[in-house]
């Protein structure tokens, strides 16, 4: 990933949780946590949602009992989402869902669940992405973006990763963010 690509996006959602003092989160997919921790430095509260299937990939000790992260090894299907929040994260999580659960279920939650004049900030893998077996359920930002939604931000970037199962890797990521309009 270039570093102007990683910059803009890490930007945006510095910029937004520095927005407002104590604003609430939902980190659905939190993976290593780096948003979490970022939005707890600011003290936000923040409920943060990681199944935990793959040891790397577990959320550490040190941060279960963070006094402004409630950590859910549950998944995103078992998870209830019983508070509103000011940003709702959800990168890198949609190409993992069905078509239909994302944009009939999923999504109609979140967009219940987000305060108004706030954000939710949605990533998916694009189809030029390779280090999926099978192919990937992708859907446009149109089914995403209804009248009380607007469009703050869409970009492509690529992305090199190191990790397990697939080692080293490239993603090729769609990033959005959309605010809810009153």
């Amino acid at each position: 990933m270039s570093e102007e690509k990683k910059s803009n996006r890490i930007d945006i959602i510095n910029k937004l949780f520095s927005q407002k003092e104590n604003q609430r989160i939902l980190d659905i997919g939190a993976w290593k946590w780096y948003y979490s921790i970022l939005a707890a430095s600011y003290h936000h509260t923040v409920d943060s949602i990681e199944p935990n299937q793959m040891k790397i990939f577990q959320f550490p000790n040190f941060l279960k009992h963070h006094p402004h992260i409630n950590y859910s090894d549950q998944t995103i299907q078992e998870y209830k989402i019983n508070n509103n929040y000011d940003i709702i994260l959800c990168l890198n999580v949609m190409m993992f869902l069905s078509k239909d659960y994302f944009l009939n279920t999923l999504l109609p939650k979140l967009k219940k669940h987000t305060n108004p004049w706030w954000y939710i900030i949605l990533s998916r893998f694009g189809s030029e992405d390779k280090s999926f077996k099978k192919p990937i359920t992708l859907f446009d930002k149109k089914e995403i973006i209804d009248s009380k939604w607007k469009e703050i931000n869409y970009n492509e970037e690529t992305v090199s990763q190191d990790h397990p199962p697939l080692w080293p890797h490239t993603h090729n990521i769609k990033f959005l963010v959309i605010k809810k309009e009153k």
